[in-house]
């Protein structure tokens, strides 16, 4: 995979591991990484175990029900020590 470093893409994209990352708006850098990933076969099927093992892992269903069920408690906790709304955590970077 090659993709462009803006946005939530790299949280996603493991430069040189589960792909290519490149600078925004650039595409002189694009077309490179498209040729490296093209002409190396290897690269292209270690990549891809690579992200698959990490997608497994990060993404399945289980951790991901476990970490929204955590941030669940974490909120009534909250509510039944301070019952202060604004304190409440609006993004964890486990969900």
């Amino acid at each position: 995979m090659v993709a462009s470093a803006v946005g939530g893409i790299p949280e996603q994209v493991v430069h040189e591991s589960t792909g290519l990352l490149v600078p925004p708006q650039d595409p002189q850098a694009m077309a490179a990484a498209l040729d490296r990933l093209l002409a190396d076969s290897n690269m292209r099927a270690r990549m891809g175990q690579q992200a698959a093992e990490r997608a497994r892992r990060l993404f399945d269903l289980r951790r991901q029900a476990q970490a929204y069920l955590d941030y669940y408690e974490e909120i009534i906790e909250h509510f039944a020590t301070s019952g202060r709304r604004e304190e409440i955590p609006s993004t964890r970077a486990d969900l």
